[in-house]
């Protein structure tokens, strides 16, 4: 977070690709929220959306969808 955190005070909007490749985020669906209130931009693989890549990955990707939190 604190390494986002520089770079978004350097003006520049960073991208989180793959987040459903980050166990932590999946274990603390918290910390993508707290990414996304920093203005970190959300990316994620459309195979996640449909399943591809496990259920688990599937329900955290999907919630996030929900609440509008995925940019890409």
């Amino acid at each position: 977070k604190n390494a986002l955190y520089e770079i978004l005070t350097e003006g520049y909007y960073p991208i989180l690709a793959h987040i459903e490749r980050c166990e932590c985020l999946v274990r603390e669906p918290g910390l993508a929220e707290e990414l996304y209130q920093m203005g970190v931009l959300l990316q994620v693989n459309s195979s996640t959306i449909l399943g591809e890549n496990g259920r688990t990955q599937k329900k955290f990707i999907n919630n996030l969808l929900k609440q509008q939190r995925i940019h890409f």
